[in-house]
């Protein structure tokens, strides 16, 4: 049997060598995309570790939500959520409240049959009397941007009479992009980084444009040597104004919680805000000593059950002064 040509042989080399180095480029590409490598230079601003389903399994009118609110169903017959169910055929009136990890986050006891009872929502609930249905839309690292979607498919169920949203310093400012990110067993909530570190002696400006990979590889390098710049790859933000401006068709009470210090950066953004919108939104002034209304000592930006009905005795004071 003849042998090939030497020069036949040596093309089929080259050729299959060249196809498998891109299939394994093209390989590594598409598992770093598939990974979001990116993310791990973003920083983590809430985990999900909820068991009982993919938070990003989202129904098709709220596609617009980064993720839901753990244990969300909304289904012909109302709302349920960690924080309990509400019924569409309740026969008094109902009281929607939307809130982030303020909301979420507490040292309050919970109850066999109703879980965050010590909350706000379920404290101005029975502050407004004993035939008010309480509902509550609200999970960890949610952002007034991300209510909008999910009070109007809320609305087309159960109509509220009374909705409050609880914003927080970060609620009030830009909201960054981010995404979800499996990591170690649970979904973390990531905002994409507006800054990366790139890896100075071998940067490729092309490939760090296009390479999810390369970008990995460039900060992993950057981070084990002293070669190392910053390039700013910022984002398009969503707007704390432009939601607030959404959700003023459900006529929502908007409270914010702002420092002592009246004169601080924080009342004056809730003043623009206000102003921008066209709500009232009236600010909850922390006291002189937090300590005693904190969650924990360190922690500025959630309460304990203290804390949790030291707000709700300022909202029920001002929906009764609006009431009069």
């Amino acid at each position: 049997m003849a042998r090939a040509p030497l020069w036949k042989t040596l093309l089929r080399l080259v050729l299959v060598s060249s196809l498998t180095m891109v299939a394994m480029v093209v390989g590594v590409e598409l598992l770093a995309r598939w990974m979001i490598l990116d993310a791990h230079q973003g920083e983590a601003i809430a985990a999900y570790t909820d068991p009982r389903g993919d938070p990003r399994d989202v129904p098709e009118a709220l596609r617009d939500v980064d993720y839901l609110p753990r244990l969300f169903r909304l289904h012909e017959e109302g709302l349920e959520t960690a924080f309990g169910s509400c019924s569409a055929d309740h026969p008094g009136p109902t009281l929607l409240a939307l809130g982030d990890s303020t909301t979420v986050e507490t040292s309050a006891p919970e109850t066999e049959d109703r879980a965050f009872v010590g909350t706000w929502p379920f404290i101005v609930g029975e502050g407004l009397g004993a035939d008010w249905q309480v509902c509550v839309i609200a999970e960890c690292g949610y952002h007034p941007s991300d209510f909008p979607p999910l009070v109007q498919a809320f609305s087309q169920v159960i109509e509220p009479d009374l909705t409050i949203l609880l914003m927080c310093e970060n609620d009030i400012w830009t909201e960054m992009p981010r995404h979800l990110d499996r990591s170690g067993g649970r979904w973390l909530l990531r905002y994409e980084p507006q800054y990366f570190l790139a890896w100075e002696r071998y940067q490729n400006e092309w490939l760090f444009e296009h390479s999810h990979a390369w970008r990995y590889l460039s900060w992993r390098m950057a981070m084990r040597t002293s070669e190392s710049e910053m390039i700013e790859r910022p984002g398009v933000g969503r707007e704390a104004g432009d939601a607030l401006i959404e959700l003023k068709r459900f006529m929502p009470r908007v409270f914010a919680i702002a420092p002592l210090v009246a004169g601080s950066s924080v009342s004056q953004r809730v003043w623009r805000l206000s102003r921008q919108s066209g709500l009232d939104i009236s600010i909850i002034r922390w006291p002189a000593d937090p300590l005693p209304l904190r969650r924990q000592p360190n922690d500025e930006g959630h309460m304990n059950a203290e804390g949790h009905r030291w707000v709700a005795e300022h909202m029920l004071g001002e929906l009764r002064q609006e009431g009069e």
